[in-house]
């Protein structure tokens, strides 16, 4: 209902309908991140997969975390432009550019040097 009432009230039609409105600048895009953490929802593990570029964010939940997921959020299926992302291989199933994200070599460095005593991580 609040969906609904969201998607009338900005004159996007039915939420399915606004969906594919809201989508289509996000696929056009030159770059977006991509990211999911887990969450919970009355009591069961799901997952908030987000998309980002300079100008937008997409959060959605989902019971699953991986590619069918990803599918059912209708933006990676339909981007080629440069996705940015954690090295998680799921995101390799998408025809685009890849670029893994900084953030997150900075974090895998650090437990390197922090908890496996690598100093090369340092």
């Amino acid at each position: 209902m609040v969906a609904l009432s969201f998607c009338c009230l900005l004159g996007l039609g039915c939420p399915k309908q606004a969906f594919a409105k809201i989508a289509t600048p996000r696929v056009e895009s030159a770059c977006i991140h991509a990211d999911e953490t887990g969450i919970n929802i009355n009591g069961k593990r799901h997952w908030l997969h987000g998309a980002s570029s300079v100008q937008w964010t997409h959060f959605f939940p989902h019971a699953k975390r991986g590619t069918e997921a990803m599918n059912d959020i209708g933006i990676l299926p339909h981007f080629h432009g440069i996705l940015c992302h954690d090295h998680w291989k799921p995101y390799y199933k998408y025809d685009c550019t890849h670029s893994l994200c900084n953030a997150h070599h900075l974090r895998e460095l650090t437990r390197a040097w922090e908890q496996d005593k690598q100093e090369w991580g340092a």
